[in-house]
């Protein structure tokens, strides 16, 4: 069974903040890919896709899943139980960046 994590988007004078692209996304963590490599793609906000899938090539032993919950206007992090010590390191900066001082819940 995987664990998924929320991080609530941030919130501005005017509101929320602008979703992520999923490139944005990539970006926060130093060699994460996804298993996209279409540029239109990538530049899609996330709240636009269903999720993406992202590890790094030689670390990450599975795939996490990182969409926006329109609902909820923030970003789930989907973790498969299995997840080794590295795969955590990975996951752990976006929860970090993503978060930003609010709390990082688990769902």
């Amino acid at each position: 069974m995987a664990k998924t994590f929320f991080i609530p988007n941030k919130e501005s004078i005017l509101g929320q903040q602008e979703v992520l692209t999923a490139k944005s996304i990539l970006a926060l963590v130093e060699g994460l890919e996804s298993h996209s490599y279409d540029a239109v793609y990538l530049r899609q906000p996330l709240n636009r896709l269903e999720y993406i899938e992202c590890g790094i090539v030689g670390q990450s032993q599975f795939l996490f899943k990182v969409n926006y919950a329109d609902s909820r206007k923030g970003y789930q992090v989907v973790i498969p139980d299995f997840l080794t010590r590295a795969d955590w390191e990975i996951v752990e900066p976006i929860w970090q960046v993503g978060a930003s001082g609010r709390r990082v819940r688990r769902i």
